[in-house]
């Protein structure tokens, strides 16, 4: 102690003598001396405090009373209070106002910069001695020449911000792009990326790749909500587009179930339509304008023309006219770099060939000079069928699968396929998910497992968690343009209330400033109230901040987030223009909402699309609807959908959003009485089942079928023939096709369609999946029921009249011809 006494006796002085020194310079010897401040109030802030402390102790000691457990009890109450009042004096003291007795303001009325002003007035900290024995030094004051050096650096190396105070945001709070704290995660990123870079650019890299097989490099970025998961990727995203990469990216939903498949669909449906316009030419890049392209056009860095005509041919040589048909009911936008067919309704489409066809899209974009990053968000919330195509493209393999009515096209196809080698084809995958909602029951554990020990896969794993209290210094120091010492405490504070994830912390900060505890000052900058800091209720999420951030809108914004949050975390505007009149005349101005919501930082705008800014957002929003409000809402959503929509022929396009608005309605009676409308919503998730059947996506199928056959009336079999045959044939092939298929309901549907069928036409179909379910358990059973349904078709089988010898011979022979290559063409193929 003595040693550390002696210390600081040598080192205030020296920070003392320092800030003298400065006073002068910065005042070019103007201006009255440090002494004539000095000499008005020494002593006087301590000699005041004194005082009070003595008055508490007389008042205590002249108090009645012999006892002498009260009056230890009175002594330990003057203790508490004289230490209360100490441990509040020094608080008063973080104020700009109160600097040392007029320094500052001698030197801002000489045009001195208000941070230099601040330097020496935090340099010449009170030297009352007696002061500095009771307290020690004041908060905004130099406790070390480390500080001092920190100080001086932030200045040098940021004079707009920390030495003139001229950045021209200076008075708002802005956090910018800067990831803090993220240094770590940030070079794991790119390193991988610079693996693929590599791969591309390295002969000699080349060729042992070539020996030992190319290695596929996935990231997976893993966190609790409101990490920034989602921002690391996005900002090291730009850095690879600025070197000249494709970034893809889609997002996965808590609320909607959209049509299936087009969440990844998605991500090239925006790349293409980003490229459409090209900013060299000023043209839409349609096949129709690729014949008027200069000579010069392919040698533009900047053309996107040039670019998209290469992508066209390439699918032109690399699929046949029914695979870009297959491709383009998923991503609208393929039209504008390529001629598409139409497309004929007897081809079955399974889910290899659609892993072959988004497989092969990838290959056509992905090239040695231009590697893909490929982000696919918040996959704890995947589907099936997404995540068995997502693990098809890490995977690279893709057999080629004939799809071309012509032998020529077919071969075409194949020979240019064939050409493009797996090192041709650089693709970064990265995902991100939250962790705390995946255990290890989960699909995507299961996935990544695979991943994990599958050697031709190289795996980066990033974690993220919420901000050190140096970080979070260090942010608040540069948002704020305050040295990193004047933000300690603020620093403190926000870390024992929030849970120091990125975005609670943001949201935390910015709700400081909405209720002025957080101010900004013209002349002497950030300034904060830091006892009623101190006593603000500690928030367990961040959705408790964005709840009482939308309690404070108007109720038509908030009423119009609300529609938006109806829809999930982003939204196609063309939808929303079918639900402007959702409520007729008292239909709210979505778009005004939107307006405000974007100057709020609630929601962004992004070409065709409107997003929440964070999905916790959206939660909050949904959240701030009302149980019975909500069904309310949805039907009115669901029924502008349906009525404009089909106004002009487009309710197809719509129909998975629809549906899904309707299915959360949900089907009780209390929630859906109209029989006319629960027929409705019946057709319409009839409707939905059959078109995800084609994709194929059974597991969604058979969701549809199930809420349609929900919708249907007691009556069905006597009222809804038709629909319930329909509703129940859906049900019993997707139960059956499906992995998640559940038997227990595929064996009552078909009971009941048996029991309730009018003929066997109606039952030809149920009749066919019994035979197959029959045959996993019971052949002879299922051997009977065959020739009972060709019986009743009209079409009896005498098995005595069968040469089995000749059948035996003519099955060796069709064995013979599906054996080897055609064999895999043909397993595959089905």
């Amino acid at each position: 102690e003595d040693a550390e006494d002696n210390n600081r006796r040598k080192k205030y002085p020296a920070m003392d003598a320092l800030g003298r020194m400065a006073y002068e310079m910065f005042m070019l010897g103007g201006g009255p001396s440090v002494f004539k401040f000095r000499s008005k109030s020494r002593g006087s802030g301590t000699m005041n405090i004194l005082s009070n402390a003595l008055s508490i102790h007389d008042r205590e000691t002249t108090s009645p009373g012999d006892d002498h457990a009260a009056n230890k009890a009175d002594d330990i109450d003057e203790e508490d209070e004289i230490i209360n009042m100490l441990r509040k004096n020094p608080r008063t003291t973080t104020s700009e106002e109160n600097d040392n007795s007029g320094i500052m303001s001698t030197m801002l009325d000489a045009n001195v910069p208000f941070p230099l002003c601040r330097f020496v007035s935090d340099l010449l900290d009170d030297d009352d001695d007696d002061h500095e024995m009771l307290f020690g030094r004041s908060e905004r004051s130099f406790y070390s020449l480390s500080d001092v050096l920190s100080d001086l650096k932030q200045m040098v190396d940021n004079p707009d911000a920390f030495l003139h105070a001229s950045s021209p945001d200076r008075w708002k709070l802005v956090f910018g792009e800067k990831l803090y704290g993220r240094e770590e995660a940030t070079k794991e990123f790119m390193d991988a990326a610079e693996r693929v870079a590599t791969i591309r650019d390295d002969p000699i890299f080349n060729g042992l790749s070539g020996l030992v097989g190319k290695r596929k490099e996935v990231i997976m970025v893993s966190g609790h909500s409101g990490a920034g998961k989602s921002r690391l990727v996005r900002l090291g995203g730009k850095l690879l587009e600025e070197r000249g990469w494709i970034f893809l990216r889609c997002k996965f939903d808590r609320v909607v179930h959209p049509e299936p498949l087009s969440i990844l669909a998605y991500a090239f449906d925006e790349y293409f339509l980003s490229s459409a316009s090209c900013p060299v030419h000023g043209m839409k890049n349609t096949r129709d304008t690729y014949d008027h392209l200069s000579p010069h056009s392919s040698s533009d860095s900047e053309c996107t023309c040039s670019r998209s005509q290469v992508i066209g041919e390439r699918l032109e040589g690399m699929m046949s006219p029914e695979g870009l048909g297959i491709l383009a009911k998923h991503i609208p936008s393929l039209r504008l770099v390529v001629n598409v067919p139409a497309l004929s309704d007897t081809i079955e489409v399974n889910e290899a060939i659609m892993h072959t066809l988004f497989g092969t899209l990838l290959q056509v974009l992905s090239s040695k000079r231009t590697p893909i990053l490929f982000f696919i968000d918040d996959l704890q919330w995947v589907d099936p069928l997404s995540l068995a195509l997502l693990m098809e493209l890490v995977k690279g393999a893709r057999p080629f699968l004939p799809l071309s009515s012509t032998a020529e096209a077919e071969s075409n196809c194949k020979q240019n396929r064939n050409q493009v080698s797996e090192e041709d084809i650089n693709v970064m995958f990265v995902g991100s998910y939250r962790d705390n909602e995946v255990d290890d029951d989960h699909l995507l554990a299961k996935v990544l497992r695979k991943f994990q020990s599958d050697s031709s896969i190289n795996m980066t794993n990033i974690s993220l968690s919420g901000f050190t209290i140096e970080t979070l210094n260090t942010m608040l120091s540069e948002s704020l343009r305050m040295p990193v010492r004047r933000v300690r405490s603020l620093s403190e504070m926000i870390i024992q209330k929030t849970d120091g994830r990125p975005l609670h912390v943001i949201e935390f900060i910015q709700a400081l400033t909405m209720d002025n505890l957080l101010m900004h000052s013209f002349a002497r900058g950030w300034k904060w109230d830091a006892d009623s800091i101190d006593i603000c209720q500690i928030t367990d999420s961040v959705a408790e901040l964005f709840a009482f951030k939308l309690r404070r809108l108007p109720q038509d914004i908030l009423v119009g987030l609300q529609i938006l949050s109806c829809f999930g975390s982003q939204i196609d505007q063309h939808i929303l223009s079918f639900v402007m009149d959702y409520d007729g005349e008292d239909s709210v101005d979505i778009t005004a909402a939107i307006h405000v919501a974007v100057i709020e930082g609630l929601v962004e705008r992004a070409a065709h699309l409107v997003s929440f800014a964070h999905d916790m957002i959206q939660k909050a929003t949904i959240d701030s609807i009302g149980d019975d409000a909500l069904v309310s809402l949805l039907r009115k959503l669901a029924a502008a959908l349906i009525k404009n929509a089909s106004a002009v022929n487009e309710l197809d396009s719509v129909l998975f959003v629809v549906v899904d608005l309707i299915n959360r309605i949900g089907s009780s009676h209390d929630a859906t009485s109209s029989p006319k409308e629960r027929a409705l919503f019946a057709e319409l998730n009839s409707r939905a089942g059959s078109k995800a059947i084609t994709v194929p996506d059974f597991a969604g199928a058979a969701k549809y079928a199930e809420n349609g056959i929900a919708f249907l009336s007691d009556s069905r079999w006597e009222t809804q023939y038709d629909l319930s045959i329909r509703l129940y044939e859906t049900a019993v092939l997707s139960h059956f096709s499906s992995l998640e298929g559940n038997r227990d309901h595929l064996m009552k549907r078909i009971n009941a369609v048996f029991e309730h069928a009018k003929d066997f036409s109606d039952q030809f179909g149920i009749h066919c999946v019994w035979i197959k379910v029959l045959s996993m358990t019971d052949l002879s059973r299922a051997i009977e029921e065959s020739l009972n349904a060709l019986e009743r078709l009209g079409e009896p089988l005498n098995l005595e009249s069968i040469d089995f010898n000749n059948a035996r011979g003519e099955l060796m022979k069709r064995k013979e011809q599906f054996s080897g290559e055609r064999k895999k063409k043909f397993s595959s193929s089905n």
